[in-house]
Protein backbone atom coordinates (compact mmCIF):
# COMPACT_ATOMS: atom_id res chain seq x y z
CA UNK A 1 0.00 0.00 0.00
CA UNK A 2 0.94 3.81 -0.42
CA UNK A 3 -0.32 6.89 -0.18
CA UNK A 4 0.52 10.64 -1.03
CA UNK A 5 -0.60 13.44 -2.14
CA UNK A 6 -1.20 14.69 -5.72
CA UNK A 7 -2.12 17.59 -7.94
CA UNK A 8 -2.77 15.67 -10.98
CA UNK A 9 -6.61 14.92 -12.17
CA UNK A 10 -5.35 11.99 -13.63
CA UNK A 11 -4.19 9.55 -11.52
CA UNK A 12 -4.43 5.85 -12.55
CA UNK A 13 -7.25 5.18 -10.73
CA UNK A 14 -9.46 2.11 -9.78
CA UNK A 15 -12.45 1.35 -7.58
CA UNK A 16 -11.95 5.48 -6.83
CA UNK A 17 -14.41 6.10 -4.35
CA UNK A 18 -13.63 9.43 -4.87
CA UNK A 19 -12.92 12.22 -7.73
CA UNK A 20 -10.44 14.78 -7.88
CA UNK A 21 -11.35 18.03 -6.11
CA UNK A 22 -8.82 20.22 -7.39
CA UNK A 23 -5.99 21.61 -5.22
CA UNK A 24 -4.28 18.90 -3.35
CA UNK A 25 -5.80 15.54 -3.09
CA UNK A 26 -4.94 12.43 -0.92
CA UNK A 27 -4.89 9.33 -2.94
CA UNK A 28 -3.80 5.61 -1.27
CA UNK A 29 -3.12 2.90 -3.57
CA UNK A 30 -3.00 -1.02 -3.18
CA UNK A 31 -0.70 -3.27 -5.93
CA UNK A 32 -1.53 -6.88 -6.00
CA UNK A 33 1.56 -8.78 -3.89
CA UNK A 34 2.04 -12.41 -2.86
CA UNK A 35 0.15 -12.07 0.37
CA UNK A 36 -3.42 -10.18 -1.53
CA UNK A 37 -2.83 -11.54 -4.70
CA UNK A 38 -6.83 -12.16 -4.96
CA UNK A 39 -6.76 -8.55 -5.29
CA UNK A 40 -6.88 -6.19 -8.03
CA UNK A 41 -4.70 -3.00 -8.55
CA UNK A 42 -6.73 -0.38 -6.69
CA UNK A 43 -6.59 3.58 -6.41
CA UNK A 44 -8.29 6.28 -5.30
CA UNK A 45 -8.30 9.93 -4.47
CA UNK A 46 -9.24 11.14 -0.82
CA UNK A 47 -9.82 14.88 -0.11
CA UNK A 48 -12.77 17.94 -0.14
CA UNK A 49 -12.32 21.40 -1.90
CA UNK A 50 -9.13 22.25 -0.22
CA UNK A 51 -5.65 20.77 0.31
CA UNK A 52 -4.41 17.04 1.92
CA UNK A 53 -1.92 14.90 2.31
CA UNK A 54 -1.66 11.44 3.66
CA UNK A 55 1.38 10.80 5.61
CA UNK A 56 1.07 6.99 7.48
CA UNK A 57 -0.58 3.98 7.13
CA UNK A 58 -1.28 0.95 9.03
CA UNK A 59 -2.97 -2.44 8.71
CA UNK A 60 -5.16 -4.54 10.46
CA UNK A 61 -4.46 -7.99 9.00
CA UNK A 62 -6.93 -9.90 10.85
CA UNK A 63 -9.81 -7.57 9.94
CA UNK A 64 -8.91 -6.59 6.52
CA UNK A 65 -8.94 -2.72 7.08
CA UNK A 66 -6.37 -0.27 6.20
CA UNK A 67 -5.98 2.79 8.17
CA UNK A 68 -4.75 6.23 7.05
CA UNK A 69 -3.40 9.79 8.97
CA UNK A 70 -2.69 13.26 7.12
CA UNK A 71 -3.60 16.74 7.28
CA UNK A 72 -7.05 18.72 5.69
CA UNK A 73 -7.95 22.19 5.35
CA UNK A 74 -11.05 20.87 3.92
CA UNK A 75 -14.19 21.88 5.74
CA UNK A 76 -15.96 19.19 3.02
CA UNK A 77 -13.44 16.49 3.80
CA UNK A 78 -15.29 13.10 3.70
CA UNK A 79 -16.01 11.53 7.60
CA UNK A 80 -18.09 9.58 8.74
CA UNK A 81 -22.05 10.64 10.63
CA UNK A 82 -20.53 9.03 13.89
CA UNK A 83 -17.05 10.43 13.49
CA UNK A 84 -15.42 11.72 16.67
CA UNK A 85 -15.13 15.01 15.13
CA UNK A 86 -17.54 15.95 12.36
CA UNK A 87 -16.02 19.60 11.56
CA UNK A 88 -12.68 21.20 10.75
CA UNK A 89 -12.21 23.36 13.96
CA UNK A 90 -9.11 25.34 12.69
CA UNK A 91 -6.90 26.44 10.04
CA UNK A 92 -5.72 22.82 8.83
CA UNK A 93 -6.73 19.47 11.21
CA UNK A 94 -5.43 15.43 11.04
CA UNK A 95 -7.73 13.67 9.63
CA UNK A 96 -8.00 9.84 9.82
CA UNK A 97 -9.67 7.05 8.02
CA UNK A 98 -10.38 3.43 6.88
CA UNK A 99 -10.65 1.71 3.98
CA UNK A 100 -11.36 -2.05 3.38
CA UNK A 101 -8.68 -3.80 2.02
CA UNK A 102 -10.25 -4.08 -1.52
CA UNK A 103 -10.80 0.39 -1.19
CA UNK A 104 -14.79 -0.93 -1.76
CA UNK A 105 -16.37 1.97 1.24
CA UNK A 106 -15.42 4.14 3.38
CA UNK A 107 -15.57 2.58 6.67
CA UNK A 108 -14.54 4.69 9.36
CA UNK A 109 -13.44 8.87 8.94
CA UNK A 110 -12.98 11.52 11.47
CA UNK A 111 -11.09 15.03 12.11
CA UNK A 112 -8.79 15.31 14.80
CA UNK A 113 -7.96 18.63 15.74
CA UNK A 114 -7.93 22.39 17.43
CA UNK A 115 -9.65 25.45 16.81
CA UNK A 116 -5.44 26.69 16.13
CA UNK A 117 -3.35 25.01 13.15
CA UNK A 118 -2.85 21.12 13.52
CA UNK A 119 0.13 19.47 11.66
CA UNK A 120 0.47 23.32 10.93
CA UNK A 121 -0.95 23.28 7.01
CA UNK A 122 0.15 21.22 3.98
CA UNK A 123 3.65 20.66 3.05
CA UNK A 124 5.47 22.30 5.70
CA UNK A 125 7.64 19.64 6.60
CA UNK A 126 5.76 18.80 9.20
CA UNK A 127 3.87 14.50 9.50
CA UNK A 128 2.00 12.54 11.59
CA UNK A 129 2.26 8.83 12.18
CA UNK A 130 -0.37 6.23 12.97
CA UNK A 131 0.04 2.20 14.22
CA UNK A 132 -2.52 -0.13 16.22
CA UNK A 133 -2.89 -1.10 19.43
CA UNK A 134 -3.66 -5.11 19.97
CA UNK A 135 -6.95 -3.76 20.78
CA UNK A 136 -7.14 -2.96 17.95
CA UNK A 137 -7.55 0.67 18.67
CA UNK A 138 -6.17 3.42 16.74
CA UNK A 139 -3.00 5.61 18.15
CA UNK A 140 -1.76 8.66 16.40
CA UNK A 141 1.06 11.42 16.88
CA UNK A 142 1.47 14.69 15.33
CA UNK A 143 1.69 18.23 16.59
CA UNK A 144 -0.52 21.20 17.52
CA UNK A 145 -0.30 24.87 17.88
CA UNK A 146 -2.83 25.02 20.53
CA UNK A 147 -1.47 27.22 22.73
CA UNK A 148 -3.26 30.07 24.79
CA UNK A 149 -1.80 32.99 23.64
CA UNK A 150 -2.98 32.37 20.23
CA UNK A 151 -6.34 32.88 20.31
CA UNK A 152 -6.69 32.35 23.99
CA UNK A 153 -8.53 28.99 23.83
CA UNK A 154 -6.49 25.56 24.92
CA UNK A 155 -8.91 23.01 23.60
CA UNK A 156 -7.14 20.27 21.77
CA UNK A 157 -8.53 16.84 22.97
CA UNK A 158 -6.70 15.86 26.16
CA UNK A 159 -8.41 13.42 28.65
CA UNK A 160 -7.90 13.65 32.72
CA UNK A 161 -5.65 11.05 32.47
CA UNK A 162 -3.14 12.61 29.94
CA UNK A 163 1.03 12.57 30.64
CA UNK A 164 0.93 16.06 30.04
CA UNK A 165 -2.56 18.01 30.26
CA UNK A 166 -1.43 21.86 29.49
CA UNK A 167 0.61 23.27 26.58
CA UNK A 168 4.70 23.33 27.13
CA UNK A 169 5.25 25.94 25.54
CA UNK A 170 6.89 27.26 22.01
CA UNK A 171 5.22 27.89 19.04
CA UNK A 172 3.76 23.76 18.80
CA UNK A 173 3.94 20.74 20.81
CA UNK A 174 3.53 17.23 20.46
CA UNK A 175 0.32 14.87 20.69
CA UNK A 176 -0.14 11.70 20.77
CA UNK A 177 -4.10 10.31 21.11
CA UNK A 178 -5.96 6.59 20.99
CA UNK A 179 -9.25 6.47 19.51
CA UNK A 180 -11.52 3.69 19.36
CA UNK A 181 -10.96 1.33 15.81
CA UNK A 182 -14.02 2.97 14.42
CA UNK A 183 -13.29 6.50 15.34
CA UNK A 184 -16.34 7.10 16.87
CA UNK A 185 -14.58 7.88 20.77
CA UNK A 186 -11.37 9.43 22.63
CA UNK A 187 -9.79 6.45 24.66
CA UNK A 188 -6.33 8.86 26.02
CA UNK A 189 -4.70 12.10 24.90
CA UNK A 190 -1.70 14.31 26.05
CA UNK A 191 0.71 16.67 24.58
CA UNK A 192 4.04 15.92 24.43
CA UNK A 193 6.36 18.82 24.38
CA UNK A 194 8.66 21.31 26.49
CA UNK A 195 8.86 25.29 26.59
CA UNK A 196 10.06 25.34 23.13
CA UNK A 197 8.35 23.88 19.69
CA UNK A 198 8.01 20.02 19.62
CA UNK A 199 6.68 17.64 16.74
CA UNK A 200 6.63 14.02 16.61
CA UNK A 201 7.16 12.30 13.29
CA UNK A 202 6.67 8.88 14.16
CA UNK A 203 5.38 6.14 16.30
CA UNK A 204 5.45 2.38 16.98
CA UNK A 205 2.69 0.93 19.45
CA UNK A 206 3.89 -2.04 21.88
CA UNK A 207 2.61 -5.28 21.99
CA UNK A 208 0.96 -4.56 25.34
Amino acid sequence: IAAGNTNSSDLPTNNSLFSFNGGLDGFVLRAPTLFMSGLPYSCTYIGGSGDEAVWDSAIDVANNVSYFVGVTNSNDFPVSSSAYQTNLKGNSDMFIFALPFDFSSLLYSTYLGSSDEDLVGVGYGYRASIDLRPSRNVVVCAQTTDYPSYDGVNDFHITSDAVQSTFGGGYSDGFVTILTKDLTSLVYSTYIGGSDDDSPMFLISTPT
